[in-house]
C-alpha cells in the first residue's frame, strides 16, 4: 500500500453505498470466500507468530475478492500514524511487500482518521469529489478506481485497518458483501493478534527476568550459542562481562531485601546503559546477584572498557542514592581459546571470582592473574622467589626495601609502603592509615590508598585532613591503640562490634585488619579492609606488625 487512510466524507452522500447494487450472489463467490476463512482460521490457531497471519490473511482476501492490491497496516496512536505492516498483489515499484517505515499522517486524511476510530469500514471512489484529496489523489496515481477499508478490533479499541483497492480497469465493485467478508478476516485478525499477545506474554516469562527486565539465562545461553557460531565461521570473536553485585547479603540482612532489591534493579539500569554504547550488546541478569553482558564481536579490551563503563555508571549511581554500588567483574573471550559457549562461562567466572577475591570493585581478566609480573621482568627474582611462600617472600623483600630505598624516607612513607606490599600479597581492597590525636580521644585518617591488584602500578594514594573518629565510638580500635597487638573482624563473625559492621556493610567489605604502631612522634593505626582474601588476615598479620615495627623504627 502506497497510500494510506482511505477515507470517505463522514456525510453518506458522499460515500460509495455499502451494497452489491442488487447482483445476486455466485455459488462459486461463496465457496471462494468460505475457504479463504477456513484456511486463515486454521492457520490462526496454529499461528505463534502475528507476521505469519498478516500475511496469509492479506493473500486471501485479495485472492478471494479478485482486488488488485490489499495492505494491512497498524494504527500507532501516540504518533498519530497509520504504519503499514505488508503488502500483496499487483505492488507499485515503490511498495515493498513487508515495508520498513511505509507510515502515514493521519492529520493528511482528516476523514479517513475520525471513521476509523469510530471503527467504520468504509469505501473510497477515485472521482469522488468530497474524500480527502491526498487520498484522491494516491489513488489516481496508483491507477485505482475505488478501495475498501476495514478496522481491525480488538478488545473494543481499533487496532489497525486491512485495506483492499480496485484497479481502474476492474469491473468489480465493492458493496456489501466485501465489507461482511473483509469483517470476517479482520476479526480472525484481531484473534491472532490476541493470541500472539498470550505467547509474547509465555515468552517474557521465558527469556525475561522480572525483576529488572533484562534477558534471563535462558535467553543469555541461546544468544550466545548462536554468537559463538557465527564468530567460529566468521573468525570473530565474542566476548562476557561476568559481574558479580558487591555486598547485595550484607544489604538484604542489615536493611531488608527491599534494599537489595533496589541495587539490583539500579545495577541492572547501568548495565542497560552500558549495552546501550556497543553494538550487538545483550544485557542480562542470570541469577542473584550476578549479571552478565555479551558483546558480539567484541575483543578481551572491549570487554574491559564496558566493565570500566559499568564501574563508572555504578558509581554516579552510588551519588545518587547515596549508598556504595560496586560490581566484581571477570571478562572472558572466544580468542583465549574456548570454543563452546560452557567453557567460555567457565573462564568468565574464574576471572570474575578472581575479582571477588581482589575485593569490591575490581576488573580480572582471563588468563592473567592479579598482580603477575610479565615474564620479561621477572629474571633473577622470579627464580630467587621461587624457593619460598609469599608471605615470607613478603617479609624478606618488604625489610629489604625498608634498608634499602626506603632507608631515607620518611616515617610515614615506609609505614605506607610496607602496608601497601601487605594489602597487595593479601588481596585487599584499600588500606587506611590514622593518627592518634594529642587529646588522646581520637584518630585522625592521614593517608588512603585503593592498591593496584591488577599489576605493578603504584597504589594511587589519598590525602585527608580533618576525618575523624572518636574513640568512644569504637572500643575495639582503642583497645588496640592502647594494648598494641591486632584487631581482625569479619562481617559473618557474629562478634564483630556493631559500630565496625556498619561501616563494614557501607563500604561493601568483608574483612577487616587492624594494626597499631608507635612511631617517633605519635601512635598510628593501620587498618585493611576486603572483600574475599588471597590471603587469610590472620595469616597475614604477624607479618604486617614485623615490617611496621621495623618501618616506624628511629632512623
Amino acid at each position: 500500500m502506497v497510500g494510506v487512510m482511505r477515507s470517505p466524507s463522514p456525510d453518506s452522500s458522499h460515500v460509495a453505498p455499502l451494497d452489491d447494487a442488487g447482483a445476486p450472489a455466485r455459488d462459486d463467490d461463496s465457496e471462494r470466500e468460505l475457504r479463504a476463512l477456513l484456511r486463515l482460521s486454521a492457520v490462526v490457531a496454529g499461528a505463534h507468530a502475528l507476521e505469519d497471519v498478516l500475511d496469509v490473511a492479506a493473500q486471501e482476501t485479495l485472492e478471494a475478492l479478485g482486488s488488485s492490491t490489499v495492505s494491512i497496516s497498524r494504527w500507532d496512536r501516540p504518533n498519530g500514524t497509520l504504519r503499514t505492516l505488508v503488502n500483496v498483489g499487483d505492488l507499485a515499484p515503490d511498495e515493498q511487500h513487508r515495508p520498513e517505515a511505509e507510515l502515514y499522517p493521519l492529520a493528511q486524511f482528516p476523514r479517513a482518521f475520525e471513521l476509523l476510530s469510530r471503527g467504520q469500514a468504509h469505501i473510497t471512489l477515485a472521482d469522488d469529489p468530497d474524500a480527502d484529496p491526498m487520498e484522491r489523489r494516491m489513488l489516481a496515481d496508483l491507477g485505482k478506481h475505488s478501495c475498501l477499508a476495514v478496522p481491525i478490533v480488538h478488545e473494543g479499541e481499533t487496532w489497525g485497518e486491512l485495506y483492499a483497492a480496485l484497479g481502474a480497469t476492474s469491473a468489480h465493485r465493492f458493496g456489501d458483501r466485501d465489507v461482511r467478508f473483509m469483517s470476517a478476516v479482520s476479526s480472525q485478525v484481531a484473534s491472532a493478534i490476541a493470541r500472539a499477545e498470550v505467547f509474547t506474554q509465555i515468552a517474557r516469562f521465558a527469556f525475561e527476568d522480572p525483576l529488572t527486565g533484562l534477558a534471563n539465562r535462558r535467553a543469555l545461553d541461546e544468544r550466545l550459542a548462536v554468537a559463538m557460531e557465527r564468530a567460529e565461521r566468521d573468525g570473530g570473536d565474542v566476548t562476557l562481562v561476568l559481574s558479580d553485585l558487591d555486598g547485595l547479603k550484607q544489604t538484604n540482612d542489615a536493611l531488608g531485601h527491599g534494599a537489595g532489591d533496589a541495587r539490583l534493579t539500579a545495577t541492572a539500569a547501568a548495565l542497560r546503559g552500558v549495552a546501550a554504547l556497543w553494538p550487538a550488546a545483550l544485557p542480562a541478569r542470570i541469577g542473584g546477584d550476578e549479571f552478565c553482558l555479551l558483546l558480539e564481536g567484541m575483543g578481551i579490551g572491549d570487554g574491559q572498557r564496558a566493565a570500566g563503563q559499568l564501574r563508572d555508571r555504578l558509581a554516579a549511581t552510588s551519588t545518587a542514592v547515596a549508598m556504595p554500588m560496586t560490581v566484581s567483574s571477570g571478562v572472558a573471550a572466544m580468542r583465549l581459546g574456548p570454543r563452546r559457549p560452557a567453557d567460555l562461562f567457565r573462564l568468565a567466572d574464574a576471572a570474575q571470582y578472581q575479582a571477588k577475591r581482589s575485593g569490591p570493585g575490581r576488573v580480572c581478566v582471563a588468563g592473567r592473574e592479579p598482580g603477575a609480573v610479565e615474564p620479561e621482568q621477572r629474571g633473577r627474582r622470579s627464580r630467587r622467589e621461587a624457593n619460598r611462600g609469599p608471605l615470607e617472600a613478603l617479609l624478606v623483600d618488604g625489610l629489604a626495601r625498608l634498608d634499602d630505598g626506603l632507608a631515607g624516607a620518611s616515617t610515614l612513607d615506609r609505614v605506607a609502603a610496607v602496608t601497601d606490599a601487605c594489602a597487595r600479597a593479601a588481596g585487599a581492597t584499600s588500606w587506611v592509615i590514622s593518627r592518634l590525636r594529642a587529646d588522646g580521644l581520637a584518630l585522625e585518617t592521614v593517608l588512603s590508598a585503593q592498591p593496584d591488584l591488577q599489576g605493578g602500578a603504584a597504589s594511587r594514594r589519598f590525602r585527608f585532613e580533618g576525618d575523624v573518629y572518636v574513640l568512644a565510638d569504637y572500643p575495639d580500635m582503642a583497645r588496640v591503640l592502647r594494648d598494641g597487638g591486632v584487631q581482625l573482624a569479619a562481617l559473618d563473625d557474629p562478634g564483630t562490634a556493631p559500630p565496625v559492621r556498619a561501616l563494614m556493610i557501607a563500604h561493601g567489605y568483608e574483612n577487616l585488619l587492624a594494626v597499631s604502631v608507635t612511631t617517633p612522634k605519635s601512635m598510628v593505626l593501620v587498618e585493611l579492609f576486603a572483600g574475599v582474601t588471597a590471603v587469610p588476615f590472620s595469616r597475614l598479620a604477624p607479618y604486617l606488625r614485623a615490617l611496621l615495627a621495623q618501618a616506624a623504627q628511629p632512623l
